[in-house]
């Protein structure tokens, strides 16, 4: 799965419509296997007509790109933001949408953790976040200092 990253906080991170028909075929496939069912696999190619149904032309048409498939050709989908993608994602299953809502979390904790800086304020606001975590841990390290029992007998040796 290729997921489109936002490093520098100016684009809104997404989830493309490959991944999730994956994610779709995986749980088809485990729900098929687990009740003795035939599997039905999703393509790619009906996900596109569902998500002009579920987000209507107008937005749908906000979040096309095309890709390259496995011979080159230039083929249509969707980057799609949270939001659309939960939409998407509910009209399927509860199981889905836990899983994309999980993976896009996922996606925004890691920007969280590699987020730059792009004007001061934000400089700041970061300074003052490791700050105040530097802090919290610096305490949490005091206070199991002080539960560790003394390495030697207060007396000296014996």
């Amino acid at each position: 799965m290729n997921a489109i990253v936002n490093v520098t906080g100016t684009a809104p991170i997404t989830m493309t419509s490959l991944e999730i028909v994956d994610y779709v075929n995986e749980e088809r496939k485990a729900v098929a296997d687990a009740g003795g069912k035939k599997y039905v696999e999703l393509h790619h190619y009906d996900f596109l007509k569902k998500v002009v149904t579920v987000l209507g032309d107008k937005d749908a048409g906000k979040f096309s790109a095309i890709y390259l498939d496995s011979m080159n050709r230039e083929k249509s989908c969707y980057n799609l933001p949270k939001r659309e993608a939960m939409l998407l994602a509910m009209s399927y299953s509860y199981a889905l949408q836990a899983k994309v809502y999980d993976y896009m979390t996922a996606l925004e904790e890691e920007v969280k953790k590699t987020f730059i800086p792009q004007t001061l304020a934000e400089a700041l606001r970061l300074a003052a976040d490791q700050a105040e975590a530097v802090e919290k841990l610096a305490l949490e390290v005091a206070k199991k200092d002080e539960q560790k029992p003394p390495l030697l007998p207060q007396g000296g040796f014996c």
